[in-house]
């Protein structure tokens, strides 16, 4: 799937730039953070500095009866659609629904979405 992907090196400080003075929504975002800065200290280059949203803690703290917080569950109970599970694009599209549907919650929190 990777074979005729552009090098890291070309595409990192592209992603970089796209996410200048934004706020970064990630299930786990930790995890992913530290995964991309890494890459930027390898290619000698600034981490990351944004703020970011972390979908794991916000839907533990949202939903703490759940038991279960993995994004594959998560979209099981919020009813979204998985096409590509474990692949970036899909992956991503799936957490940004998460993050907008708890969200939902917090604005509305009388208003049953999803059983916890």
């Amino acid at each position: 799937m990777v074979e005729n992907a552009p090098i890291a090196s070309d595409v990192i400080p592209k992603f970089v730039d796209f996410c200048k003075n934004c706020i970064l929504v990630a299930h786990n975002a930790p995890f992913d953070l530290q995964f991309m800065n890494w890459e930027l200290i390898r290619l000698n280059l600034p981490t990351l500095q944004n703020e970011s949203v972390d979908t794991l803690k916000l839907t533990r703290s949202v939903y703490p009866k759940m038991g279960r917080w993995n994004q594959p569950f998560l979209a099981e109970k919020f009813g979204i659609c998985v096409k590509n599970a474990h692949r970036a694009e899909d992956d991503a599209r799936v957490c940004k629904e998460i993050f907008l549907k708890t969200l939902e919650k917090i604005r509305n929190p009388t208003k049953p979405k999803i059983q916890d």
